[in-house]
């Protein structure tokens, strides 16, 4: 026969024997009766030679994937290699007994006998008892009894499982794309990974580490091709330095903080990415700008935030200027010199040149000095002056608002005094923008061309600026509107400091506004001299010497000092002779001449009866010499004359009583 077979007659069967035909005694011997325990042990023995046994195959989902992804699956791996013995002793079975061809096991809570049988050829388990988990009278493969009994019937289980144990050999072209992935995504291989596919692994990871150190945001999927991670693209980027700071995005780059721009921020990213395959780095860039194209800014406004408490910043007592070489920490009474300070610096905030501070206190002034003698003249006010202007610190407290104008009666003699060249060396202590006052809108706009620099100056303002403007801008908050973004509030201690320069002399009526502004005045010496680059034969500081560098720095700090030692405190100033004059014409231009043409008859006879003055005015208006279109009224022109006594060191007064004249406008001295 093709198939042996053993046949068995319960209750109720029947046999052939003698005398049937063709049967014969052979020896006549008592038949042996078994008791049920023997009939199963022989039952079950003959059933383990069993060699057409369809064994239970894994049910698994990922059959397809196991199909296209390996050579030889963990499943089939794993039902050729297990240990029999070790896998079944695992679950509680014992040894019982072995030939040639088959393991005979005893199921768990039973003291002898076959329950399991292992067919060492076809590597298949048999089950003969009811009382276990498995099926009775059915055939196992190892696989399916790992699932049965470890896993519960979870097969994806059982497959993670084999797979961490070392089974299944993965085709050629998927163990590399396994092993690309995880070189990507710095994870760990699969312990199914060939000894081959290790060493593919180190290699391409050691390339890696070191073009891309901090690990890649792009993987390659069979399906979907590169992809970008945008978790790992945002880490990557803040590992690079990469932060959001006041709305913007920065870079740390050791412990200098640079501005970037959007486009900055693309080209960094993009330059770190690295892949010796052309073809591959093509993918990549390809994906790289699709994802780019959609979450760039998003990118950008999720970066992790710059702690502010790093960044080295401006105290009340402590002043910081950064140099290429270091920082000097200035205090009221103190300059020190560093190397290296703890915390982060803006990069703006960098001179671009070493700082050589003399040994003694006193050097010989360079051409930085000499100017501001000649166009201002050395004073404590104008150090203190300066000072506040380079002290990058704010609060409520220091609310002033310089104002550069010229000592000059008349504006239209005036011009070329050295307003401009002033305003640009400030750029060389701190951060300074500029923007002509001609044309501003008195709005949010204001600032639009502000980019966070200390100094902020508004060059040439008119006659007619509105100063009164700014009054929020020297001590509270304010509002600036940029190009195609929404109204942003600047908190007072970030805000500018506001610099007009002007010609004109300042009148401003706002009691709250005069308290806060500062006068410096130009004196007309570059004027008549041509110029600065005239008189010194050369541009500002382009000219210089290390010796004027040298002198500039010292005088810079020598200032700060005068101006953290005075509490921050920097005292109104009287205008000078021919500047308050140029004050007095502008704000009372049609009657100012009258006054001045009369003030020293007046002043003789210590009065005028107010009829004969209205009658010298009535005079004045009607000269041809002059064309008045508005007159002032009395009030204002009592203002007026009051206040040119006042200058003149005499007191007014417009209503009194003399004998025998009546009304009389009279003088003193004070």
């Amino acid at each position: 026969k093709q198939v042996n077979f053993i046949e068995t007659r319960g209750e109720g069967g029947y046999i052939c024997t003698f005398p049937t035909d063709g049967y014969v005694v052979i020896n006549d011997v008592e038949v042996p009766v078994l008791n049920q325990s023997e009939r199963d042990s022989i039952i079950s023995l003959c059933r383990s030679y069993n060699t057409i046994i369809e064994a239970q195959k894994p049910k698994y989902e990922g059959s397809r994937q196991l199909e296209s992804s390996y050579e030889n699956n963990p499943f089939d791996d794993f039902n050729q290699r297990c240990d029999a013995v070790q896998l079944v002793e695992g679950f509680g079975y014992k040894f019982f007994q072995e030939n040639s061809r088959f393991i005979q096991f005893t199921r768990p809570g039973k003291q002898s006998g076959v329950s399991l049988s292992f067919n060492r050829l076809t590597r298949c388990f048999f089950n003969f008892t009811a009382s276990t988990e498995l099926d009775e009278n059915k055939g196992y493969n190892p696989a399916t009894l790992l699932i049965k009994l470890q896993f519960s019937g979870d097969a994806k289980a059982a497959y993670q499982h084999l797979i961490q144990n070392g089974y299944g050999k993965l085709k050629s072209n998927v163990e590399q794309s396994i092993i690309k992935r995880a070189v990507q995504k710095k994870k760990e291989l699969p312990s199914n990974i060939s000894d081959e596919g290790k060493i593919s692994f180190e290699a391409l990871m050691s390339q890696i580490v070191e073009s891309c150190p901090h690990g890649v945001f792009w993987f390659d999927t069979q399906k979907d091709g590169v992809q970008i991670d945008r978790e790992r693209f945002r880490i990557i980027a803040e590992k690079l330095g990469f932060a959001h700071h006041d709305g913007e995005c920065v870079k740390v780059k050791q412990n200098i903080i640079y501005s970037i721009n959007e486009r900055q921020f693309y080209d960094e990213m993009k330059a770190y990415i690295h892949c010796k395959d052309d073809d591959e780095y093509i993918d990549i860039c390809i994906a790289f700008d699709k994802f780019c194209e959609k979450h760039l800014k998003w990118i950008i406004s999720r970066l992790i935030f710059l702690d502010e408490n790093k960044i080295i910043k401006d105290t009340r007592d402590v002043c910081y200027k950064h140099y290429q070489n270091g920082t000097l920490i200035i205090t009221p009474y103190d300059l020190q010199f560093t190397v290296s300070v703890d915390g982060l610096i803006f990069a703006k905030s960098i001179q671009n040149r070493d700082l050589i501070l003399p040994d003694e206190t006193e050097m010989e002034a360079g051409k930085y000095v000499d100017f501001l003698d000649k166009a201002i003249g050395l004073s404590d006010y104008l150090q203190k002056f300066i000072g506040f202007l380079c002290h990058e610190y704010k609060d409520d407290g220091i609310g002033y608002f310089p104002i550069l104008t010229e000592a000059v009666p008349d504006p239209k003699l005036g011009g070329g005094s050295g307003k401009n060249i002033f305003c640009n060396l400030l750029k060389y202590t701190t951060t300074l923008t500029s923007k002509p006052a001609d044309g501003i809108k008195y709005d949010s706009s204001v600032l639009q061309s502000w980019n966070k620099e200390r100094i902020f100056v508004l060059s040439d303002t008119p006659k007619n600026f509105n100063y009164s403007f700014f009054k929020e801008y020297t001590t509270g908050d304010g509002i600036i509107k940029k190009l195609f973004k929404d109204e942003k509030v600047i908190p007072a201690n970030q805000m500018p400091i506001i610099l007009p320069t002007t010609n004109f002399s300042v009148n401003i009526e706002d009691g709250g506004m005069k308290r806060r502004v500062r006068i410096l005045e130009f004196t007309d010496f570059f004027t008549h001299a041509g110029g600065v680059d005239t008189h010194y034969g050369c541009m500002f500081p382009q000219g210089w010497t290390e010796h004027d560098w040298q002198s500039f720095d010292y005088f810079i700090s020598q200032s700060i000092q005068k101006w953290l030692q005075s509490g921050c405190k920097l005292e109104s100033k009287e205008l000078s002779d021919t500047g308050w004059e140029k004050l007095f014409n502008q704000s009372y231009k049609s009657i100012a001449p009258f006054i001045e043409s009369n003030f020293d008859k007046w002043i003789s006879e210590g009065y005028i009866s107010i009829s004969q003055f209205n009658e010298d005015l009535h005079n004045y208006y009607n000269a041809e010499t002059i064309n008045i279109k508005y007159q002032m009224t009395a009030q204002k022109i009592n203002q007026a004359i009051g206040e040119y006594s006042r200058r003149k060191g005499y007191n007014f007064k417009p209503n009194e009583n003399k004998a025998n004249l009546g009304k009389c406008k009279v003088w003193e001295r004070e």
